[in-house]
């Protein structure tokens, strides 16, 4: 395995991160508490597990809603993809139990169990019926904005499946540090860096 990001999309999202600091549109500080809520901030990157937590604390007439990630100009009209965090299950060959607990995966996966999912915690299924399946509506009337990130879970993808995943993110990291946020590096510098520590860190395994 070896890195493959250092390419012009990969310099040019660190070009773009690098943009948005250097223009002032991110800031470089971080401040106490919720700065979206204490409106010190206009924008925060946040997902669909804040909406109850915004509506329970916003202040009296405080209006807000959600928009995609900024995207550079080169891809407007484009749809906006992010990640998706998704969390897998596993049933060990050790199991004493198998079809039990193939079973009970089946079970807590359900489209009913999704829902309920969804309902208790604003937290998206990763399911492909999310936008034509009734069973998720009820949780959609309730809490309306909720709505932007199922459309939105079409357009998401996890990251690529490697034992060493912490240490691949610490060393992109790292450089988005140095490129964007410090402004020491260039992006197309801080990208041939990564990648060299990425495959570095891939020969290991």
């Amino acid at each position: 395995n070896r890195a493959a990001f250092n390419n012009a999309a990969g310099v040019g999202a660190m070009q773009f991160l690098s943009d948005l600091f250097r223009l002032g549109y991110a800031p470089k500080s971080a401040f106490p508490g919720d700065v979206f809520l204490q409106q010190k901030g206009a924008t925060v990157i946040t997902g669909p597990f804040a909406v109850p937590f915004y509506e329970s604390m916003k202040p009296k007439e405080f209006e807000y809603d959600f928009v995609p990630m900024p995207m550079p100009d080169s891809l407007r009209g484009s749809e906006v993809w992010t990640y998706g965090d998704p969390k897998n299950i596993g049933i060990f060959a050790t199991s004493k139990h198998p079809k039990e607990a193939w079973e009970f995966v089946k079970f807590i996966l359900s489209e009913e169990n999704d829902a309920l999912f969804l309902e208790m915690t604003s937290q998206i299924p990763y399911r492909r019926d999310l936008e034509s399946s009734p069973a998720f509506a009820s949780a959609v009337q309730k809490l309306p904005m909720l709505a932007r990130f199922v459309r939105q879970a079409r357009f998401t993808c996890g990251a690529d499946n490697v034992r060493p995943l912490v240490e691949v993110y610490d060393a992109i990291a790292q450089e988005y540090q140095y490129c964007a946020v410090l402004g020491r590096e260039s992006a197309t510098s801080a990208m041939e860096i990564a990648e060299e520590k990425v495959n570095e860190i891939l020969s290991d395994y």
